[in-house]
């Protein structure tokens, strides 16, 4: 009886030992809603990624070959901004090449290029004393691919919180959100645009300022001068062309080229409508101001007239002084003088009221006798 207590006495210790060892796995902590307008990361909003999936940019079909850039930079094994071949993922090794342990590697985007990847984590290690002057000291995305559940980290800072990263990649819930916004809408032009370049043919058009287009397709778009599809907006114009616009990059132009300055060309046409709306509002608002100010004014003059009559309460109301006006007549036309001096005469007194720029008025009793301006 004895041995048998004894068996379960060691037995629910040996258990209880077990299950304090046992890992716990902590809750992650919530992190805010995503903001579906943006695509950069920044340390401020880097949090809201934790649950997005991204599509790592897929190659360009229509680009060299033979010039295709194939390394990407910040692919890691673990968080850790080391970049020696046992921590970069998939290093891209040159034919030839001997690996070692001391050179700098970098990911084979050919294991990247159109894959999906889910952001599970984010890892932060700038406020930890622990980290500070180590690899681990940074800022790191935790992915998991949809493919096959590899999990790779992702550099977003090496030195610190003030960065904006722009990784190879569209996060998904901005690419619908931007179809959601612009596909079948009408945009407007906001400059005469040429040399645009026709997606289709290559042929070189033009758009005029006011001329309406329509938003055919929100795509990731091929072409020869870029190593990566570019998210684009397709707008067709009335003659079928069409013409492609880079949120990020601007209109598409001759040679294949993106023109950022001039981002921002096409508007869209509820947007262009509200700010007419918005002017005209203003236009509004400023008018009604303007009679207030002038009702106000021609107030201001009625009293005036009131307290002096038409002649001196018209001139007050100007800033003008006349001979015959009294003291509080100047005093409401000309304001408070600097100074005054005043000379006791044999019929009374008199007074010299000193102003700015060499003005002065002259009084005899309470009557303006003479002046100088």
């Amino acid at each position: 009886m004895t041995k048998r207590v004894l068996f379960f006495v060691i037995a629910n210790l040996f258990f209880a030992l077990l299950a304090k060892a046992q890992p716990i796995e902590k809750p992650l902590p919530p992190h805010p809603a995503y903001d579906s307008l943006t695509n950069d990361v920044t340390y401020t909003n880097c949090r809201q990624y934790i649950g997005q999936t991204i599509l790592m940019l897929p190659f360009s079909s229509l680009y060299p070959l033979k010039e295709r850039a194939s390394n990407a930079e910040n692919f890691h094994l673990s968080a850790s901004i080391d970049c020696s071949i046992q921590n970069v993922y998939k290093p891209l090794i040159t034919k030839g090449s001997k690996p070692s342990i001391y050179d700098l590697y970098v990911t084979d985007y050919a294991y990247l290029s159109g894959k999906n990847f889910k952001i599970i984590d984010l890892i932060d290690n700038t406020n930890n004393l622990k980290y500070r002057g180590t690899n681990e000291n940074g800022v790191f995305f935790k992915l998991k691919s949809t493919e096959n559940n590899d999990i790779i980290y992702y550099v977003l800072s090496k030195d610190g919180k003030d960065f904006v990263s722009t990784g190879p990649w569209v996060c998904m819930g901005y690419y619908e959100k931007f179809k959601q916004l612009f596909k079948n809408k009408t945009f407007i032009a906001q400059k005469n645009l040429d040399d645009l370049h026709e997606i289709n043919t290559g042929k070189l058009i033009s758009c005029s300022m006011g001329e309406a287009v329509t938003c055919s397709d929100v795509t990731l778009l091929d072409l020869k001068t870029r190593n990566l599809s570019e998210l684009c907006i397709i707008l067709k114009k009335s003659s079928s062309d069409e013409i492609a616009v880079s949120k990020k990059w601007g209109p598409l132009k001759a040679g294949e080229v993106f023109n950022s300055a001039e981002k921002g060309t096409f508007k869209r046409l509820d947007a262009v409508i509200n700010d007419y709306k918005e002017a005209e509002q203003e236009q509004t608002q400023q008018i009604k101001q303007e009679i207030v100010i002038e009702q106000a004014q021609q107030n201001e003059i009625n009293e005036l007239i009131k307290k002096y009559g038409k002649n001196f309460g018209t001139k007050i109301a100007r800033g003008e002084v006349e001979i015959g006006m009294t003291k509080n007549m100047c005093r409401e036309a000309w304001g408070e003088p600097e100074r005054k001096r005043e000379t006791k005469v044999v019929n009374g007194t008199t007074e010299k009221w000193f102003y700015p720029q060499a003005r002065f008025l002259y009084f005899i009793g309470d009557k303006l006798n003479s002046l100088q301006y």
